[in-house]
């Protein structure tokens, strides 16, 4: 469960990065 989680956080940390750079 904790890997699942882990995962998910990983990936929304690059979608929001990703969005941050298109953004600027």
């Amino acid at each position: 469960m904790h890997f699942y989680q882990t995962c998910l956080l990983v990936l929304l940390v690059h979608v929001i990065r990703a969005l941050t750079a298109l953004g600027l």
